[in-house]
């Protein structure tokens, strides 16, 4: 109900008018005790409920009798005609039924459970908004006919909406006008009205920590079994509960949640705590994955009323896909809100889990999900590894590309992108299990994607418009190699001294001997008018070929050692934050520094009037739009 609710909100958001949806909380006055008992067996008898189960329902809810006793007096004992029992299993599921009746009666939309009700419709215009004022009078006169009330004080207006500014109209509930709200609670959740969740993540963690601070105090010499018990039943349903449907998915609500975890861990474990495998407790990157793949699984066996494969399709089969397990395919999304919700996240979890989880039932999916890299998304699989590796290899044939490009004239645009396509088409069929090894590959996937903007905002692709910055625009910032080089040496530093997973020898022996620190000295001079038409006066050429040899003499350190560095790191995988965004930027500038150095600069030192052609890079997605 929840995640069909907010689906509905952020489709309106992430439409390309950028809609309002303009919701009203209703707060009923005593709901649980005024319900009259004979209008709620009548409701039953007409939702088909007869015979003995009738009968004792009428006998659980008719003949109860209270009093009021103060002191030593005593009140005279009356009989309670209204009510159902608060507190008892059966309590909300009569109050439902009784209230079941109250969305016929209304043209918008109504959430409700219990007593937590919710009137909302997408407007668009005055008229949008009268409809709506026409159905919260349909619901005052539904609540008069059935003998309930509206606490009108307490029913609040909300927009919710992308604008900055709000769109308030007035709405009113028995001649109240009602106020407007920028968060309000919703079935345990709390609302803001731009569909964020900072809120509710502080909230609830807040209210996770004072649980923690009381089990704390109060198990100080309990067991570690006994404390985990508390904290999987009191702290932690605080922390993910209904996070298919709200989801924190910003890396600060993310990192605010599993500060609180690791609080509890420390309480459970004390000063040594475990690694995750001996836990048996996710994380909560991993514990998030959970939640979504176990709704969706729910949801493709008939278990839930929530429909997930509403809006996803089902791709197409390519050549290495399995017939049997075909991929999906994210439905449509304009904006950052929109690729968050529940049907667009659990597209790639699924299609990265295994056949084994797929195929296995509802009863057995929770066992075999948790023991799944499928939700082990700060893990780095060995299949990972070698997806990885095949991306680096890619970028190898880059001199033999440019050896058939280059020539006496430059290349043409059609030829150029011809061969980037071609290995474009390669680059996508790539599969990365892990979501670790999908933010590796999607962040080398925007590196790639930006050399190919600039190669095809450019007819002449040869090698001084790459180094000449003023070329390429905003693609590429001046200075890049010096601020590559930078990058690789603060990284490999930063892990030599402690911070994450231990140096592999390769890069101890790097450090060691001071090759990637202190050999390599600032990029070759580029002169302004650009390296072609600079090396085209002899004159010139003599004085300024030393430092453009010593990068070429140089050039075996980048692709190797500097890959082989980056792919040691990976077959370790970090545990840590910190050291999972060292390892993704080594990637990263690992992958940058193999394209420069792949550059064909070899006949410089045979022809310095050779015309030479810049490698056509592989260009990812965010390079072909």
């Amino acid at each position: 109900m929840l995640l069909k609710t907010l689906d509905n909100w952020t489709a309106a958001l992430d439409s390309s008018s950028g809609q309002h949806v303009h919701a009203v909380f209703l707060d009923w006055a005593k709901a649980f005790d005024r319900v009259p008992h004979q209008r709620l067996l009548s409701k039953l008898q007409h939702h088909g409920v007869d015979g003995e189960v009738l009968r004792w329902l009428k006998n659980f809810l008719v003949g109860r009798s209270q009093f009021v006793r103060f002191g030593g007096a005593r009140s005279e004992p009356c009989e309670v005609t209204s009510g159902v029992i608060q507190g008892s299993v059966l309590g909300p599921l009569l109050f439902n039924i009784y209230v079941s009746d109250l969305p016929a009666a209304l043209k918008t939309n109504l959430v409700q459970y219990a007593d937590d009700c919710t009137v909302f419709k997408v407007v668009s215009c005055q008229d949008d908004v009268d409809e709506l004022q026409d159905d919260l009078a349909l619901v005052d006169i539904w609540c008069t006919n059935n003998g309930m009330q509206l606490n009108a004080k307490k029913c609040v207006a909300m927009d919710i909406s992308r604008a900055r500014q709000p769109w308030t109209p007035q709405y009113t509930i028995g001649g109240v006008a009602l106020d407007y709200v920028c968060t309000q609670r919703l079935l345990g959740v709390h609302i803001s009205r731009d569909l964020r969740w900072n809120h509710h993540v502080d909230v609830q963690r807040k209210k996770a920590a004072r649980t923690l601070g009381f089990a704390a105090r109060n198990l100080r010499g309990c067991t570690q079994r006994v404390k985990r018990m508390a904290y999987l039943t009191l702290v932690k349903p605080k922390l993910f509960y209904g996070t298919p449907a709200w989801h924190p998915w910003t890396k600060a609500n993310i990192g605010k949640m599993a500060r609180t975890q690791n609080k509890a861990l420390h309480f459970i474990y004390g000063r040594h705590v475990p690694p995750p495998q001996n836990m048996k407790m996710l994380s909560v990157p991993a514990q998030l994955v959970y939640n979504d793949l176990l709704l969706f699984k729910k949801s493709l066996c008939g278990l839930t009323d929530y429909n997930a494969m509403a809006r996803i399709i089902v791709g197409r089969v390519h050549r290495g896909d399995d017939p049997q397990h075909p991929r999906l395919q994210q439905p449509p999304a304009r904006t950052e809100l929109g690729q968050c919700v529940f049907d667009y996240r659990v597209v790639a979890f699924w299609n990265a889990a295994p056949p084994a989880l797929k195929d296995c039932s509802a009863a057995q999916f929770p066992a075999k999900c948790k023991a799944s890299a499928a939700v082990s998304p700060e893990q780095i699989s060995d299949a990972d590894v070698e997806a990885l590796k095949e991306v680096i290899e890619m970028l190898a044939p880059l001199e033999e590309i440019t050896k058939k490009l280059s020539g006496d004239s430059y290349p043409t645009s059609s030829l150029a992108l011809h061969v980037v396509t071609k290995a474009h088409t390669q680059f996508v069929q790539i599969h990365v299990k892990t979501q670790t090894g999908l933010n590796f590959l999607q962040k080398i996937s925007e590196l790639v994607g930006e050399i190919l903007v600039c190669l095809r905002n450019n007819h002449s692709f040869t090698c001084s418009y790459m180094l000449d910055a003023r070329y390429m625009g905003e693609s590429l910032p001046k200075n890049i190699y010096e601020t590559t080089m930078n990058k690789i040496k603060q990284d490999i530093n930063d892990l030599s001294q402690g911070h994450g997973v231990q140096p592999p020898a390769v890069a101890k022996s790097a450090l060691q001997s001071g090759e990637i620190v202190s050999k390599y000295p600032a990029a070759p001079t580029v002169h302004p008018d650009g390296l072609s038409q600079y090396l085209s006066s002899p004159k010139h050429v003599e004085e300024d070929l030393d430092p453009i040899k010593y990068w070429i003499e140089r050039e075996k350190l980048y692709p190797d050692e500097l890959s082989e560095i980056a792919l040691r790191y990976l077959q370790h995988p970090a545990t840590s934050v910190k050291s999972e965004r060292i390892v993704s930027n080594l990637i990263f500038n690992a992958t940058l520094a193999v394209i420069f150095a792949k550059f064909n600069l070899n006949g410089l030192e045979k022809n310095s009037k050779a015309k030479l052609a810049a490698p056509v890079d592989y260009g990812p997605q965010s390079g072909l739009r």
